[in-house]
């Protein structure tokens, strides 16, 4: 959802050097540079290592060598998109985002670029265990945080320029849906059925459906988000999936409903101290009741 709206209306060619399954609503993005994600895995047999890992290094085919980037490879490749990149935007959360991303900076000239800091995955930024993170802010023509404390913790990096960009931060709770018939229940962004197939939040939602439709009749179930693909069957018939909205259109369906569900449930039990997850960020500010699961 965040990429979409950043980039929309950009009317530079956009091209996205490296893809990473975390980033929702990159389907706005044509071209994909360092494509080589498991998510494009075609196979019936498991990637990982034996012969197939091991034949696809000695042919220099891989683009990553733990975090050392296939510089020939990347060079072919960029050949086909024409000039490398003038400027570049960076969206980084940990120091494995931001040894990937300043490789591939180096990669393509080192171009001015801004940095997107939507999280900090760590408990602090210091030189000793996120010396690339540290680099990346520095480099930075400009960074924008979502929340004061990221801004803060940045600042201290050596930034050279900062600004907050607040999730949907002119929504308000004040024009907020009274309770009424019928009921609408929203879910939005990533629903991550492939990376937690156990997803606790998508079975309870699943088995609760029928008694929410007994007592609530002509409830409605909206869903927004780039990953409509991976909603359960069990509900393709009451879901009513809007697709990727605009981000005036993702906040008119949001002031529209009276219920949030967050429909994944993550295996770790703890949040970084600089998080604020962006779904849940729309929906309070919104003014919307969460359901969520643990």
């Amino acid at each position: 959802m965040y990429l979409s709206r950043l980039l929309n209306n950009v009317e530079d060619a956009v091209v996205h050097l490296m893809w990473d399954v975390s980033e929702a609503g990159a389907e706005s993005v044509e071209q994909v540079v360092v494509a080589d994600n498991s998510t494009g895995w075609r196979w019936p047999f498991p990637r990982g290592g034996g012969f197939y890992a091991r034949w696809r290094k000695r042919c220099g085919l891989n683009w990553w060598d733990k975090d050392r980037l296939n510089k020939t490879k990347l060079i072919r490749k960029l050949c086909a998109f024409g000039p490398r990149p003038q400027r570049a935007w960076v969206i980084c959360m940990q120091e494995w985002d931001a040894s990937r991303a300043c490789a591939l900076w180096e990669g393509v000239d080192k171009p001015p670029f801004v940095l997107h800091v939507m999280d900090i995955l760590h408990d602090r930024l210091t030189e000793a265990e996120t010396p690339k993170f540290r680099r990346l802010i520095r480099e930075a023509s400009h960074v924008i945080c979502i929340n004061e404390k990221i801004a803060v913790e940045v600042q201290n990096s050596g930034a050279r320029s900062v600004s907050l960009l607040p999730c949907c931060s002119d929504f308000s709770a004040v024009g907020r849906q009274p309770l009424e018939s019928p009921l609408r229940i929203v879910a939005s962004g990533t629903l991550w059925s492939g990376v937690y197939p156990e997803n606790p939040a998508r079975r309870l939602l699943i088995e609760a459906w029928p008694g929410i439709k007994r007592q609530f009749p002509g409830v409605e179930l909206h869903y927004s988000g780039a990953t409509g693909k991976q909603l359960p069957e069990e509900l393709q018939g009451d879901i009513r999936d809007h697709g990727l909205l605009s981000h005036d259109a993702y906040q008119d369906l949001l002031r529209k409903c009276h219920l949030a569900y967050l429909p994944v449930s993550h295996p770790s039990n703890t949040v970084a101290r600089f998080s604020l997850p962006s779904r849940q960020a729309d929906y309070l500010a919104c003014g919307l009741p969460i359901i969520a699961c643990t």
